[in-house]
């Protein structure tokens, strides 16, 4: 029942549940316990979300040296 009960928990928090929803859910006393639970390092979060922030900010800066120009015809 503990694997079914941890996919379940993993899927809420991949469809973006609040981590207080999912540890209230399972009874938890702490969100620290569901992260846990869930096998999230809250430090490998924040560098996941770090390096998709800078490659936004690289994606950003490419569009905008990219130069604009018109669809022959148009």
């Amino acid at each position: 029942m503990g694997i079914i009960r941890s996919g379940e928990r993993v899927a809420m928090w991949l469809a973006g549940v609040p981590i207080e929803t999912i540890a209230t859910v399972y009874g938890h006393e702490s969100t620290e316990m569901t992260l846990q639970y869930i096998g999230v390092n809250l430090g490998d979060q924040s560098k996941a979300f770090e390096a998709v922030r800078n490659m936004r900010v690289q994606m950003q800066k490419t569009a905008e040296n990219v130069p604009f120009t018109t669809v022959p015809g148009r």
